[in-house]
């Protein structure tokens, strides 16, 4: 069977489609409504697929000059009057749910006018895909709906929130029925490393052999790949100074013990760590807390270097 991508040149560096301008280029391109509509049928799973869309302006509109301004990635309407909020988060964020949940209240509200019925606006549903691990006890892709607490009534329809958290695929058992489907493709297309993978994606599907076509056709675009390079960049320098301000605090703790008493240092430490953790996986159970409240300063800085990235505590730990 022939490569279908045979064309491109073997060298060729494909720009990454997890960096925000290269996902919005992407997938706001005209040419490229049939990818969207493929990708967001495969992520929302509707009850039938999406056939047609308007791509809208990516800042959602404010209500009062001084409300914050709330920029997405893609945003869409769909013909039955549904609004869809996509956003490729590439790095950990501690305010996602709350940056998510804001996009989805001001995407609902936006759409009434004063004298509007409430139940006037159209549904709005908030696609979030995820290049690491947020949320360590959910699955590859998560709904997330109104309901109550014992799950069996909706308080409304009217609202959705979908993560994907796509290095949750390479732990799926390779019998795992989710590790077949085609958004799997498209996960795998995301999180692609080097023009093989790439070409292996197009020889199973020819969805994938457009996405990956288009994604090449972007890639030659010189002035998007300094965008995307400047923005990588930029990127880069925001991780590692969140890194930098996980480590001066440890630094200003350790400075402490020497000046002030080992003990404050290590209780700056402690604090350090701590909020760490809460902000990546939630409550902190006792255990954990007292292995914390007992920890060395070397253990304290050893296990907030890993908090960083890890995907669980047990990793935070190990």
């Amino acid at each position: 069977m022939p490569n279908p991508l045979a064309h491109l040149p073997p060298d060729l560096d494909l720009l990454d489609p997890t960096l925000d301008v290269v996902f919005e280029r992407l997938f706001t391109d005209p040419k490229n409504e049939a990818l969207l509509c493929d990708f967001l049928t495969c992520a929302l799973r509707p009850s039938s697929p999406i056939a047609a869309l308007e791509v809208l302006g990516q800042k959602l509109p404010k209500h009062h000059v001084g409300d914050k301004p709330f920029v997405v990635d893609v945003r869409v309407r769909l013909s039955n009057g549904e609004e869809m909020i996509v956003e490729m988060q590439r790095y950990p964020d501690a305010d996602l749910p709350e940056r998510v949940l804001g996009y989805g209240a001001r995407g609902y509200a936006h759409q009434l006018e004063p004298g509007d019925r409430h139940g006037a606006a159209a549904a709005v549903r908030v696609l979030v895909c995820l290049a690491f691990v947020a949320f360590p006890h959910l699955d590859l892709r998560t709904v997330f709906r109104l309901r109550d607490e014992t799950g069996r009534h909706t308080f409304t329809d009217k609202f959705e929130i979908v993560v994907v958290q796509m290095p949750r695929l390479a732990a799926l058992d390779s019998l795992h029925p989710e590790r077949h489907t085609h958004m799997a493709r498209w996960v795998r297309f995301f999180l692609a490393k080097n023009l093989a993978e790439f070409r292996a994606l197009a020889a199973e599907s020819p969805v994938m052999t457009q996405a990956v076509e288009a994604l090449a056709d972007l890639s030659t675009d010189r002035d998007l790949r300094r965008i995307a390079e400047d923005r990588a960049f930029a990127l880069r320098l925001h991780e590692r100074g969140v890194e930098r301000r996980v480590q001066a605090a440890l630094d200003v703790g350790r400075e402490e013990g020497r000046e002030e008493g080992r003990e404050e240092g290590r209780a700056q430490a402690q604090r350090t760590l701590s909020r760490i953790l809460t902000k990546r996986f939630g409550a902190v159970p006792s255990q954990v807390q007292a292995r914390v409240d007992a920890a060395s300063p070397e253990e304290l800085e050893r296990w907030a270097d890993r908090a960083i990235d890890a995907s669980s505590l047990d990793e935070v730990f190990a």
